[in-house]
């Protein structure tokens, strides 16, 4: 159960920085993107940090903001 608990964070990790690496790209401030999402800066940078989880409706909004496939290819490593 720890290692799932793990991965479940890892995950959620990794999708954030992939969603933040995106955003800083494209140049949008994190306030821009809560903005035309309808959501809080705080909430978006949480979930950009890993530490809320966004459901699908959410993560397929912070792609449409982006002009991005909702596409999911997060690499993660679990160390023993």
């Amino acid at each position: 159960m720890q290692t799932l608990k793990k991965v479940d964070a890892k995950f959620w990790h990794e999708l954030g920085l992939q969603l933040r690496k995106e955003r800083k790209r494209q140049g949008l401030k994190i306030y821009e993107v809560a903005k035309k999402m309808g959501y809080s800066r705080s909430l978006v940078n949480h979930w950009e940090l890993g530490y809320s989880k966004m459901n699908a409706k959410q993560y397929k909004a912070y792609c449409n903001v982006l002009n991005i496939m909702p596409k999911i290819n997060v690499h993660v490593v679990i160390d023993s």
